[in-house]
C-alpha cells in the first residue's frame, strides 16, 4: 500500500518505476501466504472449499478491478486519484485481516 501511494504522488518516473516493482514484489509475498492463512482459521474439512472459494472471488474482484479501472478513465478520473484511493483501501484491508483470529484447538 505504501509502494502504491508513494508511486501516485510523485513526479519523477523511476522513483514511480521502483514503487511499482516494490509492489508487485511484496504482492507475490501475500499470495504466497494465502494459503497458510486459510488453514489457520478454517476447518480442515473445508480447506479445499475454501480455497476455491478464495480463488473464486479473487478471479471476480480482480474482473470488476479492471472493469471499474476502465470506467473511471472513461470518466476522465486521473490514476493519481484511483491509485490513492486504491492504497487506502488497502490499508482498510490489512486492519480488516488483523482482526481475524485463529481458533486454537488442540488436534490429536
Amino acid at each position: 500500500a505504501p509502494a502504491i501511494f508513494f508511486a501516485s504522488t510523485t513526479s519523477v518516473v523511476w522513483i514511480a518505476i521502483i514503487c511499482f516493482i516494490l509492489y508487485a514484489i511484496t504482492k507475490a509475498f501475500t499470495d504466497a501466504n494465502g494459503m497458510p492463512i486459510l488453514c489457520m482459521i478454517v476447518n480442515p474439512k473445508y480447506r479445499a472449499t475454501g480455497y476455491g472459494i478464495l480463488n473464486f472471488f479473487s478471479c471476480i474482484v480482480g474482473g470488476i478491478g479492471l472493469y471499474a479501472g476502465g470506467a473511471l478513465r472513461d470518466s476522465n478520473i486521473d490514476l493519481t486519484s484511483t491509485f490513492r484511493y486504491a492504497s487506502l483501501l488497502m490499508v482498510l484491508s490489512i486492519l480488516l485481516l488483523y482482526m481475524i483470529k485463529p481458533k486454537h484447538t488442540t488436534e490429536n
